[in-house]
């Protein structure tokens, strides 16, 4: 039975870093939401800040997906399309009409959700998502019969703030304003094992990515 791996964090947090260490080093396929968004956002230039405000509209747009999934001829290219008309708009963070953000997040939920199936099919897979009770819900629901596990990456909001100003080059003001988002620390539901780990230093990386090949290899 294949494992279905979902790494979650604040930003900087490490997800995107252990999950390719487990692609690389451990053979899981990735899926990571921030690449098909920067398929769409890079084209016109947009800061990926810009783009990602217009997932406030996520909460009822999952029920509209799922009764429409397959029906609707939106995919990555019509999308790209609607994001470069909006371009302007969403670099000034103006919501744009509502049809349109569904547009966009159909195809790349659409796309997410089937390269996840994929890489099921080949075997172990480990997801990258938006930290919000929303995508875990969302990304955990398959048809196919896997192992769930949660790998929640905890690090202090300074250190965090620290990271992405010195790695990242962000400016202070917006990284606190990103860590200070609270990140939802609920039970993750039946059926999800639950691995949690504080990422504070890079003694404390490599510690995860042993204890992770330990029980996930």
């Amino acid at each position: 039975m294949p494992k279905l791996i979902l790494v979650e964090g604040k930003s900087g947090s490490g997800k995107t870093t252990l999950a390719k260490y487990m692609e690389t080093d451990m053979n899981y396929g990735r899926v990571a939401i921030d690449d098909y968004i920067d398929e769409l956002r890079k084209p016109s230039n947009l800061k990926l800040g810009f783009f990602s405000y217009q997932m406030n509209r996520a909460e009822p747009f999952s029920h509209r997906f799922y009764r429409e999934r397959g029906k609707l001829p939106y995919t990555m290219d019509t999308a790209l399309d609607v994001v470069r008309k909006h371009a302007e708009e969403m670099q000034q963070r103006i919501l744009i009409p509502a049809e349109d953000a569904f547009h966009i997040w159909y195809a790349v939920w659409d796309r997410m959700l089937s390269d996840r199936d994929s890489a099921l099919a080949r075997g172990d897979t480990v997801m990258e998502a938006f930290t919000t009770t929303y995508s875990r819900t969302h990304l955990f629901r398959s048809d196919t019969d896997v192992e769930r596990y949660l790998v929640r990456l905890l690090v202090p909001d300074a250190a965090l703030v620290q990271r992405l100003v010195d790695g990242r080059g962000w400016d202070a003001e917006v990284a606190g304003r990103r860590t200070s988002r609270p990140l939802n620390t609920s039970a993750p539901g039946s059926g999800i094992t639950l691995l949690e780990y504080r990422n504070e230093t890079p003694e404390d990386l490599d510690k995860i990515k042993e204890d992770i090949r330990k029980r996930l290899a």
